[in-house]
């Protein structure tokens, strides 16, 4: 398995970023590919079990109720795409060989997505104009650039690999993205569009944070913190019903013109 080590291209390689243009680090799922359905509980109206009832894990007890969208805060869905993505895409050779003859029909796992053409088209728009980098930072890791960049057309070459070896002791992309930044001299201001790991940090929240005491005993890595926190940087959690909203683009197209006044 590859391990985390910065920004990679298709064929999972270290590469570099220019340092001169600013970065939309990207997610997939609830944020480029809305998911338009919200379960409703179906089921028996009190639970003895409390949050451990075992009539919680019954499908039966849920329904999947699709959402119509406001026109005037969200983009429509235009369309669906089929891909066949590689459960294996970033095991190395061997274990792929290994897990092929012992299950050679579970490698590929198709998925349909949802996309807005309209929410695109925007959004290629603002990355042309302000010189966006788009750096993919998903589950899909590579597999977002083969199977993904063809249809959303963002000029993407790279993504973020976000199995990270955090000091942390996470696995969240949320880390990654702060780790990459500490253990690189690139200050490249930033947006960053994701539906979960950005929970609780506002567009002005201090992303590195150190605790006093621990500043103290580590006075070059306080300063390196006080220095990441100066990086501009644009922060979402987009609602996974809706992903990429008509508000988002135009903040990042404020973020973008503060960039360069």
């Amino acid at each position: 398995m590859i391990e985390y080590d910065g920004i990679r291209n298709i064929d999972q390689e270290l590469v570099a970023l220019d340092e001169t243009k600013p970065i939309i680090f990207l997610d997939i799922d609830g944020v480029v590919n809305p998911i338009r359905r919200q379960r409703k509980w179906v089921g028996p109206d009190s639970l003895a079990g409390g949050q451990w009832d075992p009539e919680l894990y019954k499908a039966s007890n849920w329904n999947l109720e699709e959402l119509t969208h406001d026109p005037e805060l969200h983009y429509p869905v235009s369309r669906k795409l089929t891909v066949d993505i590689d459960r294996w895409f970033d095991l190395g050779e061997h274990m792929i060989e290994w897990n092929l003859s012992q299950w050679p029909e579970k490698r590929y796992k198709t998925l349909t997505i949802n996309l807005m053409d309209e929410m695109l088209d925007e959004l290629r728009e603002l990355v042309e104009k302000f010189g966006f980098q788009v750096v993919y930072l998903t589950y899909w890791r590579s597999e977002a650039l083969r199977l993904l960049e063809p249809e959303l057309r963002l000029g993407a070459t790279a993504y973020l690999d976000w199995n990270t070896r955090s000091d942390r002791g996470h696995r969240l992309k949320i880390d990654a993205l702060q780790d990459f930044y500490e253990r690189t001299d690139i200050r490249t201001p930033f947006v960053i569009l994701d539906d979960e790991s950005t929970a609780g940090l506002k567009s002005d929240a201090d992303l590195w944070y150190s605790n006093p005491r621990y500043a103290d005993r580590n006075p070059e890595k306080a300063a390196q913190v006080k220095e990441l926190n100066t990086i501009p940087k644009l922060v979402f959690q987009q609602a996974p019903e809706w992903g990429i909203e008509r508000a988002h683009l135009e903040e990042i197209r404020k973020f973008a013109e503060s960039l360069s006044s």
